[in-house]
């Protein structure tokens, strides 16, 4: 079983998130977090194998946050999703340890 947590910052887009993976027999959602600092703290807590994590978030963006995710939980993959096309961006979500990033 393949354990998420979904970050972003709008509770509809988790929602969203959650009901597309839900329908997946090997997924499971196991958290939620509104922002960067709520998901470093779940992952100090529970064991993730996916993390979502959304670019643009008030307070710590997911670009801050993503060095100390993969500090917090190394064997886990990070995500970005995001709505930013800009390859300076990616590209500097990739320098950070990030194993994907979805538009």
């Amino acid at each position: 079983m393949i354990k998420v947590l979904i970050t972003d910052d709008h509770r509809l887009v988790r929602a969203g998130y959650r009901r597309l993976l839900e329908d997946e027999a090997n997924i499971e959602v196991v958290g939620e977090a509104s922002s960067g600092q709520e998901a470093l703290d779940f992952v100090r807590t529970q064991g993730v194998d996916v993390i979502l994590l959304d670019v643009s978030m008030p307070g710590e963006n997911g670009l801050e946050v993503l060095p100390k995710l993969k500090q917090a939980a190394p064997n886990a993959c990070v995500l970005m999703v995001t709505m930013h096309t800009e390859k300076h961006i990616k590209a500097r979500a990739m320098a950070a340890g990030a194993s994907g990033y979805l538009l």
